[in-house]
């Protein structure tokens, strides 16, 4: 095996061992502190960069493979029969060309998987810190955000209940008002009856 695929099986048994790690059953605030830590790492994230550059060679050495693949294929279908020495070396050739195209596929395949299950946990540990953070904020059993509610909902009703009362007192008010101009207006029937009958007695 040439030094680069060498390198490349390498690098895909690390990733096989982080893989099991991720998804081994060690205790949730462990996996997550660690996590965590690895999330927020100024070197995690070099680290991250010059991983993706070789993935990069990697996608090269995949392609290469599937190339070389083709045409040890070809080759060997084409290749006379009659020469056992040359038929084995193409058959050799073309086993090559298939290890080298499984190793960079898998290992390509398995770093997108790596990948979306780290942001996966992520995810999910960020989701319950926000989630703890809500449940933290609990008074009495219940959210503070619930409590503000309650009682902006309890003044809403003594402001309802004050209104209330006012229109009442206004409308006993206009109540006064109209019996007061009714017997003024009484009065002033009583009164202009009067004048009438004065001036009848004057006049006699």
């Amino acid at each position: 095996m040439a030094l680069y695929y060498s390198i490349v099986f390498g690098f895909m048994i690390t990733q096989m061992s982080l893989f099991l790690l991720m998804v081994s059953p060690f205790p949730q605030r462990f996996k997550q502190s660690i996590l965590m830590k690895i999330d927020s790492s100024k070197w995690m994230h070099k680290i991250n960069f010059y991983v993706n550059i070789g993935l990069f060679f990697v996608f090269i050495l995949f392609v290469d493979s599937i190339i070389r693949m083709v045409n040890s294929t070809e080759e060997a279908n084409v290749a006379n029969q009659a020469d056992p020495r040359t038929d084995s070396q193409l058959h050799l050739r073309k086993f090559y060309s298939q290890r080298n195209f499984y190793l960079t596929g898998f290992t390509l395949f398995l770093s997108l998987i790596l990948n979306r299950t780290f942001f996966m946990m992520m995810d999910l540990y960020h989701a319950e810190v926000q989630v703890g953070k809500l449940r933290n904020g609990h008074s009495n059993g219940k959210p503070k955000y619930v409590e503000r509610s309650e009682v902006d909902h309890a003044d809403n009703v003594r402001r309802i209940e004050e209104l209330r009362k006012e229109v009442d007192e206004l409308r006993k008010k206009e109540r006064n008002i109209d019996q007061l101009k009714e017997r003024t207006g009484k009065e002033a029937t009583e009164y202009h009856n009067l004048s009438k009958e004065h001036e009848n007695l004057v006049k006699i």
